[in-house]
């Protein structure tokens, strides 16, 4: 006797890691300009071979570190820096959730808070499951309101990328719908996503977007494709994180650091509002005491970023106090 099972009863295709980061993990990606998303069902095969970056060796770099009281979402479980733009996720048994997001591209940033937090991953999602979340936008000054997000696992298969084949590879297709203030104008938005994961990656291996932005001025359509040049969770595995032992006090207008430093090591620091937004930011090779003149802030209490650019992964944060 001879049992046969349709085809996707065998298959189980899953993912337990989309969209969750590890510690210090980097991915570059490539946008590239638009191809179709394919078709949809069982045992496909997506051919993106074809796809032509929109600038040479112009990839965009995200970088996953932990959030700390400097920043508007201290008890947020990942950060992810991309640009301009800080995303803040919270980590849990049910998946992965967006509870809200920095932008620094004006001054000051726009924060924007998730008063009902945003479900972007269910986890595990395996082919043909499917859930819904309401999530709500609150605090900025671009855009205001809430919606819903449907995310649906809808194919499975074979995707061929430029230079790389990935064998067992699920197709989701979430849809994200937004009504609200925009530009404090009534407005809405209808974003539609394809997502291709395979169970060894965090990041989608390939991300094709459209999204529908309607207000009273018009309809605007945006497309956009990248797909995954490098997922590095280097920090993980093969780099502890040391806490750097800086002090350092303000002297006037001067940041003074006081100890903690190694003469010849390169360093980054950075200062933050209590609110996240970044006033001051320089590199430097350490020679003894380390004075930086900042007249450009007012009084109040500071955070202190530093990383030693020669010793990945040490790292100090410190409150500081301009009088």
């Amino acid at each position: 006797m001879v049992v046969t099972f349709p085809q996707q009863l065998q298959a189980q295709i899953s993912t337990t890691k989309a969209e969750k980061y590890t510690l210090f993990t980097v991915v570059r990606t490539l946008k590239c300009n638009f191809m179709p998303p394919g078709t949809q069902g069982s045992a496909q095969t997506w051919n993106f071979s074809g796809l032509t970056p929109k600038v040479t060796s112009d990839t965009t770099r995200s970088n996953y570190f932990a959030s700390h009281s400097g920043l508007p979402f201290p008890s947020a479980t990942m950060v992810r820096h991309r640009g301009n733009r800080y995303t803040f996720y919270d980590y849990n048994s049910s998946g992965v959730y967006e509870v809200g997001t920095l932008d620094s591209t004006n001054n000051p940033p726009d924060t924007i808070s998730h008063t009902d937090s945003k479900r972007i991953m269910m986890l595990p999602m395996t082919y043909t499951d499917i859930f819904t979340d309401t999530f709500t936008v609150d605090g900025g000054t671009k855009i205001n309101g809430g919606g819903n997000i449907t995310d649906t696992v809808e194919s499975f298969g074979k995707l061929i990328l430029p230079g790389d084949t990935f064998e067992n590879v699920i197709r989701m297709y979430i849809t994200e719908d937004f009504t609200g203030t925009i530009l404090g104008a009534p407005g809405s938005i209808h974003r539609g996503t394809f997502l291709w994961f395979d169970k060894d990656h965090s990041s989608p291996l390939l991300r094709l977007d459209s999204t529908i932005t309607t207000t009273g001025i018009g309809t605007n359509t945006m497309t956009e494709i990248e797909y995954l040049i490098e997922e590095d969770p280097v920090a993980v595995a093969e780099v502890a994180i040391t806490k750097l032992p800086v002090t350092a006090i303000f002297s006037g207008n001067d940041l003074v650091l006081t100890s903690g430093t190694e003469n010849g090591h390169r360093y980054n620091l950075s200062l933050y509002t209590i609110a996240g937004r970044k006033v001051y930011n320089t590199s430097f090779v350490a020679n003894g005491q380390q004075r930086f003149n900042i007249n450009s802030i007012s009084a109040g209490v500071y955070m202190l970023a530093i990383d030693d650019a020669d010793h990945y992964g040490t790292i100090g944060v410190l409150k500081v106090v301009k009088q």
